[in-house]
């Protein structure tokens, strides 16, 4: 009877035995598993801070007259010039006209669409919004089509508060989301003055 206790205990250790690798082998993977899940949000992370220092782009806004590539477009505002008015286009108190020349150049394969008038806006520090206001321009932009490789050039005008800080953004799907130019500062604002 003893050597049937004997036997039935050597079964059981036998039994814990194979188990008991198979236990190591499963809490090796599972903590293989968590290494591998936090080298891929440091290497997600680490992505995601390289392509945002591409298209990063200062609280301030960016400089007039400095091109900036995101994704497929490259886009420039340059002349910026604010204008009491003339004729019938005279702004009204307190007020004056922002005319900005705009260039987007379309690096892409496909054709892209430029709509001013819904893909741009002028936003004071304030908060508010001023879209495109017709204006007297020697060179207006045109919307539509831009051809792979080719790009468009115009004049865009804004009827914007006189004594505000603002910015000009291009928000599109083509533009690669709100990308903020440096309008009228508080620097400029108070050179102005």
């Amino acid at each position: 009877m003893h050597n049937k206790l004997g036997n039935n205990q050597s079964q059981v250790k036998t039994l814990d035995e194979k188990h008991s690798p198979r236990r190591n082998w499963e809490r090796w993977l599972f903590g293989l598993s968590i290494v591998m899940l936090m080298v891929s949000f440091l290497i997600l992370e680490v992505a995601s801070s390289i392509a945002s220092e591409r298209i990063r782009v200062p609280f301030a806004g960016l400089v007039a007259g400095k091109p900036i590539t995101t994704g497929t477009t490259t886009i420039t505002v340059s002349d910026i010039h604010h204008k009491p008015g003339t004729g019938r286009f005279i702004a009204r108190s307190g007020y004056e006209y922002l005319v900005l020349t705009l260039n987007v150049r379309n690096n892409g394969e496909k054709p892209l669409n430029v709509f001013p008038t819904t893909d741009t806006y002028i936003k004071t520090n304030s908060g508010v919004v001023s879209y495109v206001t017709p204006y007297d321009l020697a060179n207006p932009f045109h919307s539509g089509s831009v051809l792979s490789g080719e790009s468009t050039e115009g004049q865009l005008s804004y009827l914007v508060p006189k004594n505000a800080s603002y910015k000009f953004y291009v928000e599109s799907s083509w533009s690669g989301g709100a990308i903020p130019f440096m309008a009228q500062s508080e620097k400029l604002k108070r050179d102005n003055l």
